[in-house]
């Protein structure tokens, strides 16, 4: 299934406005960019925790 459709809308438009921080950089060469999907994926799995497992998790 596909996530963004599980996902309620607000966390998907924070995690994609993260995602288009400094877009042209290559895949992990932006500090700027890791740090705002680190900041949008903390927020995102407080606010919804339920769409997260946790370590140790099974299904």
């Amino acid at each position: 299934m596909n996530p963004a459709a599980i996902l309620p809308p607000d966390a998907v438009r924070k995690l994609q406005a993260a995602a288009a921080v400094d877009p042209g950089s290559p895949r992990g060469d932006s500090f700027e960019r890791s740090k705002a999907l680190e900041a949008a994926t903390r927020a995102v799995k407080t606010k919804y925790p339920k769409f997260f497992k946790t370590e140790g998790e099974t299904s």
